[in-house]
């Protein structure tokens, strides 16, 4: 299995926008990489504003 390190725009993008981001969840959702995030990383996804998925 791969492991993975992503850092907070990973995150931030695959929430947002989908894409490759949102393919790397995916991904780690079904078992098929395992996904690594740094503690130094953590805050600032707890900080960003959650906002609606953007359609089109």
């Amino acid at each position: 299995m791969r492991r993975v390190v992503a850092d907070t725009n990973i995150y931030v993008s695959a929430y947002n926008f989908g894409g490759f981001p949102g393919k790397v969840l995916e991904l780690a959702q079904e078992g098929q990489i395992s996904l690594f995030i740094s503690s130094c990383f953590i805050a600032p996804c707890r900080c960003y504003p959650l906002r609606p998925k953007r359609h089109g």
